[in-house]
């Protein structure tokens, strides 16, 4: 989606959800958090993304997880 605005409150939609399980919603979490650090170059408080910018095979391990939920 081109709209920033429009995809941020879907994917907040999403981590409120009552069908996503802590551990779904931490992995959500931690890749939106490793997206932005990526991206935009904002240091992230978020121990799952500093653990998937260690390596590149865990940011792969977090990417395949939130893609799957």
């Amino acid at each position: 989606m081109d709209n920033t605005e429009l995809r941020r409150r879907c994917i907040d939609r999403l981590l409120e959800s009552r069908h996503l399980s802590k551990s779904q919603i931490a992995v959500l979490k931690g890749f939106r958090a490793a997206r932005n650090w990526i991206v935009h170059g904002t240091q992230q408080k978020n121990t799952r993304a500093q653990q998937a910018l260690q390596s590149s095979e865990e940011l792969r391990k977090l990417y395949k997880e939130a893609r799957n939920i």
